[in-house]
C-alpha cells in the first residue's frame, strides 16, 4: 500500500486537452445540383406560409423541402421578375405578399397569384434610377430603401409610392433599422463602402438626429463592418478585423479576434441562434460559436471532404435563423447549408487526438465511472482518458499516464471497478489498476501479461476474469498481498467468455465464444446451470426497476431473457419489431424504465411497455452511427453516455424530445388528366396559385387528379411522412409514408374533400389541409337534362300508338331484309361458284380435251401437269367457298389458324422461310363470312405478291388482337417496290388490297425499303 501511496504522489498529469462537449450540426445541403438557379444565395426567408425564398444572381427561388420552383425575369412577360440579381432580403406584408429588390428595381411577388409586380423610380432626364436595395419594413407599411448607394427612400407598399427621405453623407454597403415596440424605426445603422465606421441615424417619426460615426479612422482599432446585430444596448459587429462588439452607452469597442491563439480575421456573417449564443461566419475559416456570458469562442466548425453532413465550405457569405429556429448558411458559389438546433437532441464528448499515438476519432470502447464521479474511458489504441464530467458545460479530458518504466497500456478491451473504488484496465498489454484518485496506471498482477477479455465483481466480493485463452480465474491475494489470477477448474475451456455479468438474482451471466450465453451459479463453484443457444456477440446486459428480466444486447438483436422455474426464456427484438439496426451493441435503462441501446446504425429507445423503438441518427446528435459493445454507463445525476467509433454521445434521457416545431403541409401541385393547368383557379378567392387553393371545380371529363404535396419542415426533411384522404373513396387515411404523391383516376361526379397531414422529422402529426373538390356531371345526369327527359317521356306517350301501329311494318320490313340479305349470299355463294368453280371447271375440261391429242409421252406428261395444278387449284377454291359459307368458321382463333395454314401450303414448296406469331390469348369473338372472305382475299393478294414479285427468302406474319382492333402484319425481306405503284393503274394488285380493306371498313398500310416490305391490315371488330 505505501508503494501505491508513493506512486500517487509522484504521479503526472498530461494536461486537459479541450473543452470536449460541443455540438455537431448535421447540415443539409441545397445546391444548383438541387434545382437552385444559382449557388450564391446571401439572402434566405422563411415566410408566415412556411415556404423558404432564396435569393440569387440568377433569379428567385421557393423550396418546399421536397423541391425547388425557380422564378426568373422575362422582358416579354409583365408579371415576372423585374431583374435577376436579388441585391435585399424579403419583407412580408400583412396580404403575406413578399417584398424585395433587384438592382432595376422593388419586386412584389403576390402570393395569391403566384405573380410578381414591379416598381421603380424615373429619372428626371430620361431613363430609371437603378441600384435598389430594401432592409426594412416598418410597422406602418413603409419599406426602407437605399438607391443608388446613398438616397434613402421610403416605398408605401400600400399606395405604391416612394418617398424621398434624404442623401446619406457616404456610400452604404448596407444598412441595419432597429425598431421599436411599435414597429417604428428608431435608429439605422449604415454599413460604408469600402470604409471603416459605422453610420448612425437617429428617428422619431421622422429624422431626428444627423448622421453620426460611431467609430472611424480616428479610433484606435477603425473597423471595416460588414453586418450590424443589435442586442440589447450592445452591437455586434462582423468585420474585416473579426468579432466586434460596441457597447452603444460607453463607446466601448471590443475585438475577438482570436480562437485557440488562431487570428480571426474577415468575420462575414453573424446571426443570434439563443440567449446567450452568437453564430459567426468568416471566410475561409469556417464557423464559430460564441459564448456570449463568457465572451469568447467556444466551438469552431470547418468543412471536411470525409463529412457529407458538415458545412459545405468554410467560406461563409451569411447566416439567417428563420421564424421556427432553423439556421440557414449561405456559402460562396456552393448553395445553402441548413439544419435545426431542436433537432439536435444529444450532445457529444470528442476530444481530439491529434498529439497522441495513434491520432484519428476518438474511439470509445469502454466507459466506467469513478467515485468521485470522473469517467474513465478506454480507446483502442490510445490508452484511457479521464472526463471530468462535473462540469458538464465545459467537459474537461486528461490523459491517464502509465507508471514510469512500465510498458504503456494502450490497447484498452474493458474497464470495471469494484468496491474499494479501483478501477480495473484489461488491455492487450496485460491487467492494470488505478487506485482511488490516481491518474496512473500499474500493472495489476506485477510481470504476468496474461490477457483477460471481460471481468466483474462479483456480489461477495470476488472478482472474475475472462481469460482471452479459455476459462475463469478469480483474482486472489498472493505473497506481499500482491494480486494473483488464480483458474476457477470447474471453468477451463479452450474457448474464451467475451462478457461476464452478474444479476440482481446472482446469476453469472458470459457470453461464450459468440455463440452462446452460459448461466453459472457462483456460490456452487460456478457450476454451469443453463447454457442459452443465441449466436453473436452479447457483452452488455442491464436490469430495469421491478422486472425480473435480463436485456442483453446482442448482434442478432435486443435479447430479453426471462427467468421462470429455474431456467432462463428468451425474446429477440430486431429491425422487423422497428430497432434500427439488429446488432445491438449496449443497452441502458433509464429512471422511467425504457431502454437505450447503442446499435451499428444509431442510438435506440425501447419502451418494454409498449415495445415501441424510437430511433436517433446523425441528425439528431449522436457522434456516430456506429456504437461499441458495452461503451455504456449511468452515471448518478441520471445522465447516460454511449461510446461509438467516434467520440461520446451524452444526454439526460427526460430531456430528450421530439421536436416541437410543426410541419406545416401544403399542396405544392395538382395535375388535371396527369397534365398542369395553367387556367386552374380558386372559384371561392380567385387565387391562381395552387398553395392558396380552398376549392377546385371541374368538368367531369376532367375527373383524374393528381397531387403533390409537401411537410414544409426543414429539419430533416427526407424524414417527413405523409397521410392522406378523399372523403367519398378513401374509408380511411392513406398512410403513404415518405411518399408526397397521391393520385386519384376517372372520379365520378360529386362534391369530395382532400385531406392531408404531415409529420415533422420527429414523428409529430400536423393539423390537416383540406381542398374542396367539385366534379361537375355530365349534362345527362344534371336537371335540365332530367326537365327534358321528363317532357321526352311525355312525348313518347304519346308516340305509343302510333309504334304499336308500324310495329307490324317494321317486323314485316325486317323479315323482307333478312329475307333480301339471304339473297344476297346467296348470291354472292354462286357469283363465287360461277366465277371460280365454273371457270376452273371450264380450263379443266378444256385442258382434258387437249391431252387427248396429245401424241408424245413428254407433251401428255406436261399437259397432265397443268390438269393436276388446275384440280388442285380447283379444289382451293371449293375449300374457300366452304370455309366462308360455313358458320362454324366464324371465330377469330378459326381465321388466324386457316390464313397461317394457307401460308404454310404456300410457302412449302416454293423455298422461302415462313415464321407465323399468333396471340396467346384469342378472345371470343365471332366474324362472319363476308368479313372474313374479304380479309383472306386481301391476305392471299399479299402473300401471292412476295412469291412473284419479292424474291423474299423469309416471310413473317404476325396476327395480332388487343381490345376490338384486329392486326394481320405480313413481312418479307425482298427486293421491296416503288410505293409510286399506288398511284398507277399498274399497281391494281396493291390498289386491291386497300379497295378490300376499305369495303369493310378495315385499312392497309405498305412499308417499303430496299430491305423488304410490310404490309399491314387492320380492322376494327366493332364495325362489324
Amino acid at each position: 500500500m505505501c508503494r501505491f501511496l508513493l506512486l500517487a504522489f509522484c504521479q503526472v498529469i498530461w494536461p486537459a486537452l479541450i473543452p470536449a462537449q460541443e455540438v455537431s450540426p448535421y447540415f443539409h445541403h441545397l445546391t444548383v445540383g438541387d434545382g437552385l438557379s444559382e449557388g450564391t444565395n446571401y439572402f434566405i426567408y422563411k415566410d408566415s406560409k412556411g415556404f423558404v425564398w432564396l435569393s440569387s444572381v440568377n433569379g428567385l427561388n421557393r423550396y418546399d423541402g421536397k423541391r425547388i420552383k425557380t422564378y426568373k425575369p422575362n422582358p416579354a412577360d409583365s408579371i415576372s421578375i423585374l431583374g435577376q440579381n436579388i441585391q435585399s432580403n424579403f419583407f412580408e406584408d400583412a396580404n403575406t405578399n413578399l417584398w424585395f429588390s433587384t438592382y432595376e428595381g422593388l419586386n412584389c411577388y403576390q402570393r395569391k397569384l403566384d405573380q410578381f409586380s414591379s416598381f421603380s423610380l424615373k429619372k428626371k432626364a430620361g431613363g430609371k434610377e437603378l441600384g435598389y436595395y430594401a432592409f426594412h419594413l416598418d410597422g406602418a407599411g413603409n419599406l426602407w430603401i437605399i438607391v443608388e448607394g446613398n438616397k434613402l427612400y421610403h416605398f408605401n407598399t400600400s399606395t405604391h409610392q416612394f418617398s424621398f427621405q434624404h442623401e446619406l453623407p457616404t456610400l452604404a454597403l448596407r444598412a441595419f433599422a432597429l425598431a421599436d415596440a411599435g414597429g417604428l424605426v428608431s435608429k439605422v445603422f449604415y454599413c460604408a463602402y469600402q470604409k471603416p465606421g459605422l453610420l448612425v441615424e437617429t428617428f422619431q417619426g421622422n429624422l431626428l438626429a444627423g448622421q453620426a460615426l460611431l467609430f472611424g479612422p480616428a479610433d484606435n482599432q477603425p473597423l471595416t463592418v460588414r453586418e450590424v446585430l443589435p442586442s440589447a444596448d450592445t452591437l455586434w459587429l462582423a468585420t474585416k478585423a473579426g468579432l466586434a462588439s460596441y457597447v452603444q452607452a460607453s463607446g466601448k469597442l471590443t475585438r475577438f479576434d482570436r480562437y485557440q491563439q488562431a487570428e480571426l480575421v474577415l468575420c462575414s456573417a453573424l446571426e443570434k441562434i439563443s440567449g446567450n449564443l452568437l453564430l459567426a461566419g468568416f471566410q475561409k475559416k469556417g464557423l464559430f460559436f460564441f459564448d456570449l456570458n463568457q465572451q469568447e469562442f467556444i466551438q469552431r466548425i470547418v468543412a471536411s471532404p470525409a463529412n457529407t453532413h458538415g458545412i459545405s465550405s468554410d467560406n461563409i457569405a451569411q447566416i439567417t435563423m428563420d421564424r421556427d429556429g432553423g439556421i440557414w448558411i449561405s456559402t460562396n458559389n456552393l448553395g445553402v447549408d441548413f439544419y435545426h438546433p431542436g433537432k439536435q437532441k444529444f450532445s457529444i464528448i470528442k476530444p481530439s487526438l491529434s498529439h497522441s499515438n495513434s491520432p484519428g476519432n476518438f474511439n470509445a470502447v469502454t466507459l466506467a465511472a469513478d467515485k468521485n464521479g470522473q469517467v474513465l474511458c478506454g480507446t483502442p489504441n490510445n490508452g484511457i482518458f479521464l472526463l471530468d464530467t462535473r462540469n458538464w458545460a465545459n467537459t474537461k479530458v486528461d490523459k491517464i499516464q502509465n507508471l514510469e518504466g512500465q510498458e504503456p497500456f494502450e490497447r484498452i478491451f474493458s474497464i470495471f471497478d469494484d468496491k474499494a473504488g479501483r478501477e480495473w484496465i484489461l488491455s492487450w498489454e496485460g491487467v492494470a489498476i488505478r487506485l482511488p484518485g490516481s491518474s496512473i496506471l500499474i500493472p495489476a498482477f506485477g510481470a504476468d501479461k496474461s490477457v483477460f477479455l471481460a471481468g466483474c465483481q462479483l456480489q461477495d466480493g470476488r472478482i472474475v476474469l475472462a481469460a482471452y485463452n479459455g476459462g475463469l480465474y478469480e483474482v486472489v491475494r498472493g505473497k506481499n498481498n500482491a494480486f494473483v489470477p488464480q483458474p476457477i477448474e470447474s471453468i477451463n475451456g479452450p474457448e474464451p467468455f467475451v462478457s461476464l455479468w452478474q444479476s440482481s438474482q446472482g446469476q453469472l451471466l458470459g457470453c461464450l465464444s459468440l455463440k452462446s450465453i452460459w448461466v453459472m451459479d457462483p456460490s456452487d463453484n460456478f457450476k454451469k446451470i443453463q447454457e442459452i443457444i443465441i449466436p453473436g456477440d452479447s457483452r452488455s446486459f442491464c436490469e430495469r426497476p421491478g422486472d425480473p428480466s435480463v436485456w442483453m444486447a446482442n448482434s442478432y438483436g435486443l435479447v430479453q431473457l426471462m427467468w421462470e422455474n429455474g431456467r432462463y426464456d428468451f425474446n429477440i427484438f430486431n429491425e422487423k419489431n422497428g430497432l434500427a439496426s439488429s446488432a445491438v451493441q449496449s443497452v441502458l435503462p433509464d429512471k422511467k424504465g425504457r431502454i437505450w441501446l447503442g446499435t451499428g446504425n444509431g442510438l435506440s429507445l425501447f419502451d418494454p411497455t409498449t415495445s415501441h423503438f424510437s430511433n436517433y441518427g446523425l441528425v439528431d446528435g449522436i457522434s456516430d452511427l456506429q456504437f461499441n459493445f458495452a461503451a455504456c454507463l449511468a452515471l448518478k445525476d441520471g445522465r447516460l453516455l454511449f461510446g461509438s467509433v467516434n467520440g461520446i454521445t451524452a444526454f439526460y434521457p427526460e430531456k430528450i424530445k421530439p421536436l416541437e416545431v410543426p410541419a406545416h403541409p401544403v399542396i405544392t401541385n395538382i395535375l388535371i388528366n396527369d397534365q398542369e393547368d395553367s387556367t386552374l383557379a380558386c372559384p371561392l378567392t380567385g387565387a391562381k396559385n395552387i398553395t392558396e387553393f380552398q376549392r377546385i371545380a371541374l368538368d367531369y371529363l376532367h375527373n383524374t387528379l393528381s397531387f403533390s404535396f409537401a411537410a414544409l419542415d426543414y429539419s430533416h426533411p427526407s424524414a417527413n411522412e405523409f397521410m392522406y384522404q378523399m372523403e367519398g373513396v378513401d374509408k380511411d387515411w392513406v398512410k403513404s409514408g415518405k411518399e408526397n404523391f397521391a393520385r386519384y383516376a376517372r372520379l365520378p361526379a360529386g362534391e369530395y374533400v382532400f385531406r392531408m397531414k404531415a409529420s415533422n422529422s420527429d414523428g409529430i402529426w400536423s393539423d390537416e389541409r383540406r381542398l374542396s373538390i367539385q366534379i361537375s356531371p355530365p349534362f345527362t345526369q344534371t336537371p335540365v337534362f332530367y326537365f327534358l327527359l321528363g317532357v321526352l317521356a311525355v312525348g313518347l306517350v304519346g308516340l305509343v300508338v302510333l309504334y304499336r301501329q308500324k310495329r307490324r311494318d317494321n317486323k314485316r320490313r325486317l323479315e323482307e331484309e333478312k329475307r333480301h340479305a339471304l339473297e344476297q349470299e346467296r348470291q354472292r355463294i354462286a357469283r363465287d361458284v360461277h366465277d371460280d368453280l365454273g371457270s376452273g371447271l371450264s380450263a379443266l375440261s378444256l385442258q382434258t380435251e387437249m391431252a387427248r391429242y396429245k401424241t408424245s409421252p413428254e407433251e401428255l406428261q406436261e399437259e397432265l401437269e397443268r390438269i393436276n395444278s388446275t384440280a388442285r387449284d380447283l379444289s382451293g377454291k371449293i375449300r374457300e367457298v366452304i370455309w366462308t359459307v360455313n358458320a362454324r368458321n366464324d371465330s377469330i382463333a378459326n381465321l388466324f389458324s386457316y390464313l397461317n395454314q394457307y401460308a404454310v401450303e404456300l410457302f412449302e414448296n416454293a423455298g422461302i422461310e415462313y415464321q407465323v406469331s399468333l396471340p396467346e390469348n384469342m378472345p371470343a369473338i365471332t366474324i362472319t363470312g363476308e368479313y372474313r372472305r374479304t380479309l383472306f382475299l386481301a391476305f392471299k393478294e399479299a402473300l401471292n405478291n412476295i412469291l412473284k414479285h419479292a424474291e423474299a427468302t423469309e416471310v413473317k406474319v404476325d396476327f395480332e388482337i388487343s381490345e376490338k382492333l384486329l392486326q394481320i402484319v405480313v413481312k418479307d425481306n425482298g427486293i421491296g417496290f416503288d410505293l409510286s405503284l399506288l398511284l398507277k393503274p399498274s399497281g391494281n394488285g396493291l390498289l386491291n388490297m386497300q379497295s378490300r380493306m376499305r369495303d369493310i371498313g378495315g385499312d392497309c398500310q405498305f412499308k417499303t425499303d430496299k430491305r423488304g416490305t410490310q404490309v399491314a391490315f387492320a380492322f376494327n371488330l366493332a364495325s362489324e
